[in-house]
C-alpha cells in the first residue's frame, strides 16, 4: 500500500509513492480538459471510484503512524544544516599576495572555449608557486596563482609570444609558413610570473598580467 513508483521527471527519475500518483494523475487530466472532449465526461463518472480508494487509503490501520513518519522525515530533513566544504586550495586562492616575481609551476593548460561575445576563444592556465623569484623567499609556497588566460584573437596573441619566449620556446618572425605551437606542452614547466593586486568588486585580488621572465636558477 505505501510502495513507491519511479516516474521521469526533467531533472531525472524521482520517487513517488502510489496514492499521491493517482491524485496527481486525476486532477492533471481535469486541468488539461478541452470542450468537447469525451475523457472529460469519462473522468466526471470515475470520480466515485477515485473518491472510494482515497476513502479505502485513508481508513487502512496505520496509516496514521505513515503519514506522521512522513511529517517527521521531512521536518528533520528541513531542519538540516547546510554544509559547504572548502578545499585547502580554495581557501589559500583568497590570500592576497604581495606584489613580486614569483617561480611558477604550471599544472594545467585548458582547452580554448569560445569568448563571451563570441569572437574569440580563451586558454585558462593553472599553477602553483613555488618561491619568490628574487630573494627565495617561501612565504606564499604552495599557494595556487591567480588563474590566467591567453585569448587568440589577433591584437592578444602578443601575450602568448612573450610567455612562450620566457619558456624558451623559439618563434621564428621570418618564417614562410604559419608557426602552429601546442600551449599544453607548457604543463609541467616553470616560469617566473609577476603577481600583483587590484580592486576587484570591493576587495582586493591577485593577478598575472603577463609578465613573464625566464627562471634564473
Amino acid at each position: 500500500m505505501y510502495d513507491s513508483v519511479e516516474i521521469e521527471s526533467k531533472t531525472g527519475q524521482i520517487k513517488m509513492p502510489r496514492w499521491k500518483l493517482w491524485m496527481w494523475y486525476y486532477f492533471a487530466r481535469i486541468t488539461t480538459y478541452k470542450e468537447g472532449d469525451e475523457r472529460y465526461v469519462r473522468l466526471i463518472f470515475q470520480f466515485p471510484h477515485y473518491l472510494h480508494r482515497w476513502y479505502q487509503l485513508l481508513t487502512t490501520p496505520g496509516i496514521y503512524d505513515y503519514w506522521k513518519a512522513q511529517r517527521i522525515d521531512n521536518k528533520e530533513w528541513k531542519n538540516q544544516m547546510p554544509i559547504i566544504e572548502f578545499s585547502q586550495k580554495d581557501l589559500q586562492r583568497n590570500r592576497v599576495i604581495t606584489p613580486g616575481w614569483y617561480r611558477a609551476h604550471i599544472d594545467s593548460v585548458g582547452e580554448w572555449e569560445l569568448s563571451k561575445n563570441g569572437t574569440s576563444q580563451n586558454c585558462n592556465l593553472d599553477g602553483v608557486i613555488i618561491k619568490n623569484a628574487d630573494n627565495g623567499n617561501e612565504e606564499f609556497t604552495g599557494m595556487p596563482t591567480p588563474r590566467w588566460s591567453f585569448n587568440d584573437s589577433p591584437k592578444a596573441r602578443g601575450f602568448i609570444e612573450g610567455f612562450l619566449n620566457a619558456l624558451k620556446v623559439e618563434i621564428n618572425p621570418t618564417a614562410e609558413k604559419n608557426v602552429r605551437i601546442e600551449l599544453k606542452a607548457a604543463e609541467g614547466r616553470e616560469i617566473d610570473v609577476f603577481i600583483e593586486n587590484e580592486t576587484y568588486e570591493g576587495r582586493i585580488v591577485n593577478r598575472i598580467n603577463h609578465k613573464y621572465r625566464t627562471p634564473k636558477n
